[in-house]
C-alpha cells in the first residue's frame, strides 16, 4: 500500500492531532498551505511535508 502525500483536512487533523478547526485557520490565516483540487476549488489537499513544517514552526514554551 502507498502512502499518499496529499491529505484531506480530516486526514490532515488527524495526522497532526489537531481539530479540523485548528487546521482551517491555519489555511485561512496563511501558516499552512492548501492546494486547490476540482474545478470548482472548493475541496483542497494538504500536503505533509507542509503539516510537518507547520507543526515544527509553532513551538511552545512553558510559562516562567
Amino acid at each position: 500500500m502507498t502512502i499518499t502525500p496529499w491529505l484531506n483536512q480530516k486526514e490532515a487533523a488527524e495526522y497532526a492531532k489537531q481539530s479540523v478547526d485548528s487546521i482551517r485557520a491555519a489555511v485561512k490565516n496563511g501558516e499552512l498551505v492548501a492546494y486547490a483540487i476540482g474545478k470548482s476549488g472548493r475541496d483542497f489537499r494538504l500536503n505533509r511535508d507542509d503539516i510537518d513544517a507547520w507543526m515544527r514552526s509553532r513551538t511552545w514554551e512553558p510559562a516562567s
